[in-house]
């Protein structure tokens, strides 16, 4: 005979909360915060960029002109372009007859909307990781895939011959965020103004959590085993301390700090990498803007089939950097990242450069002064 272990089944039903989290960051404060430019009216478009060039410091006697058609100058013989591309993203949804007509999920009064609105939360944040992305510009890749713009990454690469000589990012304006310290921070701010002048000006910092993490602990000062706090808040409560960096003042500008947990990133990855941890970009937005042909929208297709409502989110931008050497930027260090893997037990480790391996085979590989915990191979991108 069977025997019940499970006597009150009159209420055994299941109890869904009006509840739904989305549990991965979604700021896109490049997307939100960027000036709005000029709507460019082809997939491909110039603007140019000059310079002074050498001047002379020589004297000119009263009543003498100058002596040779050498000594009249053509201001414009140093203008050189840039050429920059738009792209367009597309962003799909759908929903089912039940979820329209039969279903009350939890967390979700209207599906339709619902579908619609992560739609546009997805595409805004690939608009934002492509901003914030090293891709390189190019026009029309095949009938499938379109053009690519030139992303800040790419805009802020010493090499990138796209960009005139004289307008690239300056070297001393790079910084790596694992070695980072307060000088090497205002080396950097005076590059930029070295480069382009400008005392005074204000800057923001779209800097990733590692890069944060590294700036905040720039307000204490290390001497020996002892600690020092360089500057302090106090507020009426007792029982608050703050250790937070907001603001950078220095010497050569005043520096607004954005969290940004988008920088850096590479086609599907799904979670913040050591290089996007560590990157920022420290940008003069008096110079840089984004462009919308279209800013996102929504295009509802016809249910052809009965399957249920679907549509597609779509945007058309372009990013325009007008000198990229009003920029700093900071990067994770070559060979510095970290080997991951299953293992518990020690391993001993070969090493490269500032990295921790945590693997599960034979022996891992990390960076140089790095510790290598596992037992497996590691690997160390």
């Amino acid at each position: 005979m069977a025997k019940a272990d499970q006597y009150n089944t009159v209420n055994d039903k299941p109890c869904w909360l009006d509840i739904l989290t989305q549990v991965e960051p979604e700021e896109t404060p490049l997307y939100a915060t960027l000036p709005k430019g000029v709507k460019p009216t082809n997939y491909e478009f110039t603007y140019f960029v000059d310079k002074i060039g050498a001047v002379s410091l020589a004297t000119i006697a009263d009543g003498k002109g100058l002596a040779s058609d050498s000594d009249f100058i053509n201001h414009a013989a140093n203008r050189q372009p840039i050429t920059q591309y738009v792209q367009e993203m597309a962003e799909g949804w759908n929903i089912s007859r039940g979820q329209a007509n039969d279903m009350d999920p939890a967390g979700v009064k209207d599906e339709t909307a619902a579908a619609q609105m992560r739609a546009a939360l997805r595409l805004r944040l690939r608009i934002e990781r492509s901003i914030g992305s090293d891709q390189a510009g190019n026009r029309f890749v095949d009938a499938n895939v379109g053009s690519h713009m030139i992303a800040m990454g790419s805009f802020l690469n010493p090499s990138n011959t796209a960009i005139p000589e004289f307008a690239r990012i300056q070297s001393g304006s790079i910084a790596e965020t694992d070695t980072l310290t307060e000088n090497a921070f205002r080396a950097v701010l005076q590059s930029v103004y070295d480069a382009c002048g400008g005392k005074g000006l204000s800057y923001k910092l779209h800097a990733g959590s590692d890069l944060q993490t590294k700036i905040t602990n720039f307000m204490r000062m290390l001497t020996g085993e002892q600690t020092f706090l360089r500057t302090q808040t106090l507020n009426s409560s007792p029982c608050e301390l703050q250790a937070a960096v907001n603001v950078y003042r220095g010497d050569f500008g005043l520096v607004y700090i954005v969290p940004n947990p988008q920088l850096g990133w590479v086609e599907s990855q799904e979670t913040a990498s050591a290089e996007s941890k560590a990157r920022g970009y420290l940008l003069n937005e008096d110079y840089i803007s984004l462009s919308f042909v279209h800013d996102i929208y929504n295009k509802d297709l016809p249910d052809t089939t009965g399957a249920g409502d679907r549509g597609v989110m779509f945007a058309k931008y372009s990013l325009i950097n007008r000198m990229p050497k009003a920029c700093g930027k900071f990067i994770k260090a070559a060979g510095s990242g970290s080997g991951s893997g299953s293992g518990s037990s020690e391993a001993s480790g070969t090493s490269g450069t500032s990295g921790t391996n945590a693997a599960g085979g034979t022996s891992g590989t990390s960076g140089t002064s790095g510790a290598n915990a596992g037992g497996g191979t590691g690997t160390n991108p």
